[in-house]
């Protein structure tokens, strides 16, 4: 567990404050302050190179993330954002989507930021022909500094950046329940379609006290926004060594450089050979390229350009 002054703040903040939108308006100034210091970004660094499991994932996304700090009533996050082969910055990374019952507020921590379009709360859906009629409420891009709160069942969209990178993302639920004693957040990020359709055909939503998981997704099609009863997921998986590669890469692009650090950790038992590569062009200096896993390109449905979007939204006004 990271030992920081603004963490530990945040901490307190969501232990004594019942309101969850009012745990976001207070912790705003500490993501602020957390956002622009690089010695936060590298602590993080340090507590996931650190935990064993983590240089044994895979590419299971196309972003990356690091873990800040998960626990019953709140999920803090990085997430890394990797730029396309050709650069575009105008193709999304994952459809039109809200997260239900969770709160976020998210600032950049590292890079150019990416572009995102926040849409109105209001939106309808036509669950006959599948065809939702929403409005733009903000266009932006994420950056360093400056925190961006989207709201419970609030439709938005995230294009792939320029170049690599990384936002702080700050999650709760709507409201303090006991059901986040049960519910870990990022299955409503992350969760797949197999999980999901078996955890509403047997009714366990209710039980488990987690949102049903229905037309929380949306693409563009013939100038139409269509809705998704199921959720969309990549369901193609990556190695292990794209995985360490890309995130060695995004280490490496902040300029970290703890030798002492990095020197024990590629002595240490949990660390696997693989990562030991990439440990020590880190400590040498040498080049570390980042590497798109192919299985994540050009998925229908969820790779949508931006003008697409626009033109819908503008012709399927509420």
């Amino acid at each position: 567990m990271i030992n920081n002054e603004w963490l530990n703040e945040l901490r307190q903040i969501v232990k004594n404050e019942p309101d969850r939108y009012a745990v976001h308006a207070k912790c705003k100034p500490l993501l602020e302050k957390m956002s622009i210091s690089k010695e936060f970004l590298y602590d993080i660094i340090r507590q996931n190179l650190s935990t064993p499991e983590y240089l044994l994932r895979k590419r299971t996304y196309p972003t990356l993330s690091m873990v800040i700090e998960e626990n019953n009533d709140f999920s803090f996050v990085v997430n890394i954002f990797p730029s396309l082969p050709d650069k575009k910055a105008d193709v999304s990374f994952q459809s039109i989507h809200h997260h239900g019952s969770l709160l976020l507020s998210t600032v950049g921590a590292f890079g150019p930021g990416y572009q995102s379009i926040l849409f109105k709360k209001g939106y309808s859906i036509n669950k006959e022909t599948g065809d939702a009629k929403m409005e733009i409420a903000k266009q932006y891009q994420n950056k360093i500094g400056v925190v961006e709160f989207v709201d419970c069942y609030q439709p938005h969209i995230v294009f792939y950046p320029v170049d690599i990178t990384a936002t702080y993302a700050f999650w709760c639920d709507d409201k303090k329940k006991a059901k986040e004693a049960i519910k870990k957040i990022g299955l409503l990020k992350r969760i797949r379609k197999p999980a999901a359709k078996l955890i509403n055909s047997l009714g366990l939503s209710k039980i488990l006290g987690l949102n049903k998981i229905e037309y929380f997704d949306f693409y563009v099609d013939q100038n139409k926004v269509i809705a998704l009863k199921d959720r969309l997921a990549y369901d193609v998986v990556g190695s292990n060594d794209n995985f360490l590669k890309n995130i060695f890469f995004f280490i490496q692009q902040t300029g970290f450089a703890d030798k002492d650090f990095l020197a024990q950790l590629s002595q240490a038992e949990h660390v696997p050979a693989g990562a030991r590569i990439y440990i020590d062009k880190l400590i040498k200096g040498e080049r570390i390229e980042d590497e798109f896993f192919s299985g994540h390109l050009d998925i229908p449905k969820v790779n949508l350009k931006q003008q697409d979007v626009l033109k819908a939204v503008a012709n399927n006004q509420v």
